[in-house]
C-alpha cells in the first residue's frame, strides 16, 4: 500500500458514514487481513462481529452466520473509525499515518476511562428533541417497515441516556458495541416486539447482545425495555449479566464455525 493510499484510507475512515451503500474497496480488505494478523488471530477467520448480529443466533444459526460473514468488513470499518476519531477528539493523535501498520496502531492507548470521559460530553448525551420525537410519531403512521417502525418507536418510547460505539476482544472475537444507553451501573437496550408471541424471541436476543454490552463497557447490570406494539405497553426486565449463557452460544457458534473451517480446508 503506497503512501498516497494510506492517506486515502485514514481521510475516508475518519470522516466516512458507513452505511449499507458503502463500498468497501480492496484497500480495506487488505487492512482488515492485517489487522487479524496484527491481534494474532488467523486472517480467514471470522473475527469482528457485532453484538446486535451474534444475537440473531436464537432465531437461526446458520443465518446469523451468514450474516456474521456478510457484515465482517463493514464492523471492521467502523471499530477503526471509532479508534482513529476518538484519538483525534482525545488529543492523542493528530497527524496522518505513514503506513498501513501505523495506521491500525491508532487508538491502542485508548482506555475505558477515555471512551467515560467522552460519553459525559454533549456530543454522547442523547437527547432528543421534542422535533425528532414528533417526526417519529409521524412518520411510524406510515411506515410498515419492521426495522424503521423499530427505529422510530425506539426515538418515541426508548429512555434518553448516554451511549457511544466501543468494542472488546472476548474469546475468538471482537464485538463491536453499540448499547442504546450507558449508565454508571448499567446498560440499556431498547426493543420492540409486534405481540408477546415475537416479545419472547427479542428478550433472549436483548439479554445475550446486554450480555456483551456489560462485559464491554464492565457493567454486572442491564435493563431492556420491551415495546409490545399490540398492547401498547413497556416491559422491563432487569437483570444482571449472565456470563455462562453468552459462553455457551459462543461456543455453538464456534462449533458451527470450525465445521465450515474444515470443509473448506478440505475442498
Amino acid at each position: 500500500m503506497t503512501l498516497d493510499n494510506i492517506e486515502n484510507l485514514f481521510l475516508k475512515i475518519k470522516n466516512l458514514d458507513i452505511d449499507d451503500n458503502f463500498h468497501f474497496d480492496n484497500d480495506f480488505k487488505e487492512l482488515i487481513k492485517l489487522e487479524k494478523r496484527r491481534l494474532g488471530f488467523n486472517e480467514n477467520n471470522l473475527v469482528f462481529v457485532s453484538a446486535g448480529d451474534i444475537s440473531k443466533f436464537y432465531w437461526c444459526p446458520m443465518q446469523t452466520y451468514f450474516t456474521l460473514i456478510e457484515n465482517e468488513i463493514k464492523k471492521f470499518t467502523g471499530y477503526l473509525k471509532d479508534k482513529i476519531e476518538y484519538s483525534i477528539k482525545l488529543k492523542q493523535y493528530n497527524k496522518i499515518p505513514n503506513n498501513a501498520l501505523e495506521l491500525l496502531e491508532i487508538g491502542n492507548d485508548l482506555s475505558l476511562n477515555d471512551i467515560f470521559n467522552l460519553l459525559k460530553t454533549k456530543e454522547y448525551n442523547n437527547i432528543k428533541t421534542q422535533k425528532e420525537i414528533l417526526k417519529a410519531k409521524q412518520e411510524l403512521k406510515q411506515c410498515k417497515a419492521p426495522t424503521k417502525r423499530g427505529h422510530y418507536l425506539e426515538t418515541i418510547y426508548a429512555k434518553q441516556y448516554p451511549k457511544i460505539h466501543w468494542f472488546i476482544k472476548y474469546d475468538n472475537f471482537i464485538f463491536t458495541c453499540e448499547p442504546d444507553g450507558i449508565k454508571e451501573d448499567f446498560v440499556y437496550e431498547f426493543k420492540s416486539s409486534k405481540n408477546r408471541y415475537f416479545a419472547k424471541q427479542s428478550i433472549l436476543k436483548a439479554q445475550l447482545q446486554s450480555d456483551i454490552y456489560c462485559l464491554c463497557f464492565n457493567k454486572k447490570k442491564k435493563i431492556i425495555d420491551d415495546f409490545i406494539i399490540s398492547e401498547n405497553k413497556i416491559e422491563t426486565i432487569r437483570e444482571e449479566i449472565n456470563i455462562d449463557r453468552l459462553n455457551n452460544i459462543i461456543e455453538e457458534i464456534k462449533k458451527i464455525l470450525n465445521r465450515i473451517y474444515f470443509y473448506i480446508l478440505i475442498l
